[in-house]
């Protein structure tokens, strides 16, 4: 792991070198710079085509620290998500009770996550978002039941049932036997 510094931020970097390479490759990865180089470029080669290229690297940079903070909530009201192709509100509300309510007003576009009173931010954060996390297998599950009719059609083949689960990677159903 190595950083390089651009217009004084450190930006962490991962350089890989290939002996069949004939190009560089420079590209980000969350909010790593990747480098892929050919073997026979030197390091000072390396280093004048990132100075030639700083501004564009230095602002797409910029541009994903700051997007990178919209993709994790904090479940505050005046916070936006997406939910079903449109842009909702989230309104928190405190309530008296020990459960935590989401009602979803597609007319208004607010998300109402009502949790209890005096919780932490912390405990607040994993709770609401393993309700989220509920609230939306549910729906998921009623969007595909509507569905079944015209997939049961479309391919000839009767589901009697399904089941939703969690997709932590795009390889999870990839276990060798």
């Amino acid at each position: 792991m190595h950083y390089i510094n651009i217009k004084g931020k450190q930006i962490q970097t991962i350089i890989r070198e290939y002996t069949t390479s004939n190009n560089l490759k420079i590209y980000f990865k969350g909010n790593i710079l990747n480098i892929s180089k050919p073997k026979r470029m030197t390091f000072k080669k390396l280093q004048k085509v990132i100075k030639e290229n700083e501004n564009e690297i230095y602002n797409q940079y910029n541009k994903i620290m700051s997007n990178e903070n919209d993709y994790i909530k904090h479940w505050k009201t005046g916070e936006k998500i997406l939910y079903k192709g449109e842009e909702y509100k989230i309104r928190l509300k405190e309530i008296e009770t020990d459960r935590i309510n989401i009602q979803i007003k597609p007319n208004e576009k607010i998300f109402e996550i009502k949790i209890p009173k005096g919780i932490d931010d912390e405990d607040k954060k994993t709770n609401v978002d393993r309700a989220i996390k509920k609230l939306f297998k549910i729906n998921t599950e009623a969007l595909i039941y509507n569905k079944l009719p015209y997939w049961s059609k479309k391919t000839k083949i009767e589901y009697t049932q399904f089941k939703i689960g969690d997709a932590t990677s795009k390889f999870r159903k990839l276990y060798p036997k």
